[in-house]
């Protein structure tokens, strides 16, 4: 489990957190995102909402954004990881791990939509003073519908969880699984569902979920064993941790 964890931590970025006990480094991304949102909330929120509203920005990079929200979706994950099966049948085991984040980080966002109120940038009054003002209080469960449902982003969180997972399984790419999730986050601002605050509680959310699914000891040791098939079918690797760039490069190169 120790090895598991310091193969996951070694790609993030930031070289201090190195320096950083475990516990420490599992909390830095989820404040310094939360951070970003509260500071979001009383700044940016409803400056770039009021750029977003009008809709007029380039048709090009419109679709280009509507292109990448798949990647938080679960037609464009199923068809992503229905991919690496074909690709690479032997990581098939490693599936159900990643689209179990995925899912459940998009459903732990639509948790807490049922449990805090906040009304969608398109359906906002951009005259108020505040993006705060667009919070209707606690419990609205599915008063209103979606216009009560920004708060946070379950694409986002979704998107994220994918991206965290795709990440342990194939290290060389979390570049660009990262990027992809961020314009996810982009796509959603643009359209005018969601607030810079909400997108940054929903990557907390899916970073979370991830993190636990990968990391919690009981929930980790029922995927290993499921993953530890892939060992029994002489894979030459297991856990989804082990899974090295050179592996794959070999198995793609046969």
């Amino acid at each position: 489990m120790a090895q598991k964890e310091t193969d996951f931590m070694s790609t993030l970025p930031l070289e201090s957190e190195r320096q950083l006990s475990p516990a420490q480094r599992w909390a830095l991304v989820p404040l310094s995102l939360l951070t970003l949102a509260a500071i979001a909330l009383v700044t940016v929120d409803l400056p770039i909402a009021r750029a977003c509203a009008p809709r007029d920005w380039p048709d090009e990079l419109h679709r280009y954004l509507r292109s990448i929200e798949p990647f938080a979706t679960p037609y464009g994950q199923g068809m992503l990881l229905l991919a690496l099966i074909v690709i690479l049948p032997n990581l098939k085991w490693r599936v159900p791990r990643i689209a179990t984040a995925a899912i459940a980080a998009g459903l732990s966002a639509d948790v807490v939509k049922l449990l805090v109120g906040r009304q969608r940038p398109k359906y906002f009054d951009m005259a108020s003073d505040s993006a705060a003002d667009a919070f209707y209080g606690l419990l609205p469960f599915l008063h209103d519908g979606p216009s009560l449902k920004s708060f946070p982003s379950a694409h986002t969180a979704s998107g994220v969880a994918f991206a965290v997972m795709l990440t342990q399984l194939f290290p060389r790419g979390k570049w660009l699984f990262g990027i992809l999730a961020a314009l996810v986050a982009v796509q959603r601002i643009e359209v005018c569902e969601h607030f810079v605050s909400d997108v940054l509680v929903g990557a907390t959310v899916g970073w979370l979920v991830a993190n636990t699914i990968l990391f919690q000891p009981r929930i980790s040791a029922w995927f290993d064993r499921l993953e530890s098939r892939d060992a029994d079918s002489g894979s030459p690797t297991s856990g989804l941790g082990l899974v090295s760039d050179t592996g794959t490069d070999r198995k793609l190169a046969a």
